[in-house]
């Protein structure tokens, strides 16, 4: 081999190994800080439920729904005071100020109710440029894919 092939190999290395470098360090960030977020996702959407519901919700466990696509990551199993069940959908919803986190409540009664949105002031959404076009599509979806798994859902 030439000096300058030699070179240009050393350059190569250099290059992925900087590489692997920095996507091992993103990886261990995700792996230490992701249980942290989940936890503050899942009380922010506590925090949400109480304030815009009469009675009061406790969210259960994490559940993921097959098919549902990676907007639909963080799904809760909650129930009220009086044991009902219900699914606490948490997602991203894009309005005219970039997108904001959303809470979706569904119960088999009376299907996705729009809760809110985590960390603002203003939870109605059209502060932010969520407008009710933008909610009754994502209630439609959530209503969708709670009904293409309903055998799925109560086997849970």
């Amino acid at each position: 081999m030439t000096p300058e092939i030699q070179k240009l190999i050393k350059r190569y290395v250099l290059t992925v190994v900087i590489f692997l470098v920095c996507v091992l360090l993103i990886v261990g960030i995700n792996l230490l800080t992701s249980h942290r977020y989940d936890e503050i996702l899942r009380n922010s959407a506590e925090q949400l439920l109480s304030a815009s519901n009469t009675t009061s919700i406790q969210l259960g466990e994490k559940i993921s729904i097959p098919g549902a696509g990676s907007k639909y990551r963080n799904i809760y199993k909650s129930r009220t005071a009086d044991n009902k069940r219900g699914l606490v959908f948490v997602t991203g919803v894009t309005g005219n100020s970039g997108p904001q986190t959303a809470v979706f409540y569904y119960t088999p009664d009376q299907g996705t109710v729009f809760s809110g949105l985590v960390g603002t002031k203003n939870s109605d959404g059209e502060s932010y440029g969520i407008t009710n076009r933008i909610i009754e599509k994502w209630i439609y979806t959530i209503d969708r894919i709670v009904s293409k798994n309903e055998e799925y859902l109560q086997n849970e």
